[in-house]
């Protein structure tokens, strides 16, 4: 099955559908046997974009499972991110080769600065720091997650670069409309985390209403929304029928396609429905 990819700044296709990975066989977990089952039926289905971060505590274990898959690097794309601790200089390098050793690879697809942690007030010299290590070939992209128009604009105004992702809460009833207009005017892909926002708007009347024109299932009316309006998805699952359902969607040639006016209506659910932290004051994952 061949899915939708998106051209990223290196030139690099990443899969426009990827499995979200938070908490997914972390470090002390006592469902790692059922985790890494879902990981390998995720792989046998055709998943090769794979979202992991040093604070999701389980690079080891994605590594592991993706070197016992017999399937080439080459053909996966993988993402971490520079977790809030690692921003500061000296911390950052120790950090990503780390994630790389972990991951079992000498490159990374994708590395992410995890959060802006404005009050630490160091992803500017970060980014500069991760655009070093691209250089050096030990990633092909960088990018950022959870920055927000301000943290954008800031960036790009000191840096001169836009970062070649922002992976942001984006779901019907969250979906940033600001942010997604100022990353499509400086070319940046966002990728959604959280596109399924734990099942909360599937019963809303736009989204039932496409599920019931088009025979689909809710999770995948709403991953196709994002997905027509240019959004990568990283949705989570261990439940292998879930996983070949997510996958579905992104084939090149879909099940599906949601008309002009479906989209518009589930786009009239944003407001209040905000999951995540608030990426303005959000300190944590320090470790």
């Amino acid at each position: 099955m061949a899915t939708k990819t998106t051209t990223l700044r290196s030139g690099a296709q990443m899969p426009m559908l990827g499995l979200g990975t938070y908490r997914l066989g972390a470090d002390g977990s006592d469902t790692l046997g059922a985790d890494r089952a879902a990981l390998e039926t995720a792989l046998d289905l055709g998943y090769r974009h794979i979202d992991t971060a040093t604070a999701y505590h389980n690079e080891a274990f994605i590594g592991e499972v993706l070197g016992s898959s017999g399937i080439d690097r080459a053909e996966l794309f993988l993402t971490s991110k520079l977790r809030n601790a690692d921003h500061a200089e000296g911390e950052w390098r120790g950090a990503l080769e780390r994630s790389l050793d972990a991951l079992r690879t000498d490159y990374l697809d994708l590395y992410m600065i995890h959060w802006p942690l404005p009050e630490h007030d160091r992803y500017l010299d970060a980014f500069a720091k991760l655009a070093r290590a691209r250089d050096e070939g030990l990633i092909r992209d960088v990018g950022v997650a959870n920055f927000l128009t301000p943290h954008l604009d800031r960036l790009v105004s000191e840096t001169g670069e836009a970062p070649a992702v922002d992976q942001i809460e984006f779901h019907p009833s969250w979906h940033n409309p600001d942010t997604f207009a100022r990353c499509a005017e400086l070319g940046v892909v966002v990728e959604a985390y959280s596109p399924l926002s734990r099942g909360a708007d599937f019963d809303a009347e736009p989204v039932a209403a496409a599920a019931a024109a088009h025979g689909v299932p809710a999770s995948q009316v709403v991953l196709a929304w994002a997905l027509q309006q240019g959004v990568s998805v990283i949705p989570k699952s261990a439940n292998p029928a879930r996983l070949a359902e997510n996958f579905a969607v992104a084939d090149a040639e879909p099940p599906f396609e949601l008309t002009a006016e479906e989209i518009a209506a589930i786009s009239s659910l944003e407001g209040g429905n905000q999951i995540g932290h608030d990426p303005h004051t959000y300190a944590g994952m320090q470790r």
